[in-house]
């Protein structure tokens, strides 16, 4: 499962992490989020410790930010931006950056397709 994919993807110290889960960012924040340095070491296993820091969070797609109050409650728990859902169109994309404001808007990314 998905359980431990965190320590994996933490231990190849990536200048971002695209979170795809609310529960990634809940243990990302519940770890201290970004900038917060983290052990990985097992203490099970003895193992020497293995000093990482958070990097910036990135919400994926999967998210499924389709409205100004999803999108602003993903960016209030630490995510530095967020993709809107894959589903909108032009029209609905343009109404949700105009309903975030021009500070959270700047923190949108869109994937656009044809």
């Amino acid at each position: 499962g998905e359980c431990g994919i965190w320590r994996t993807l933490l231990r190849l110290e990536p200048d971002g992490l695209l979170i795809r889960s609310a529960g990634l960012l809940h243990k990302m924040q519940s770890l201290g989020g970004e900038g917060a340095t983290v052990n990985l070491a097992s203490k099970t296993r003895q193992e020497e410790d293995c000093l990482v820091t958070i990097p910036s969070l990135l919400g994926d797609f999967s998210l499924n930010a389709a409205n100004v109050i999803t999108a602003g409650e993903l960016l209030s728990e630490g995510l530095q931006r967020v993709t809107a859902a894959y589903d909108l169109n032009a029209n609905a994309i343009t109404g949700l950056a105009e309903a975030m404001g021009p500070t959270n808007a700047a923190r949108l990314d869109v994937i656009a397709h044809a």
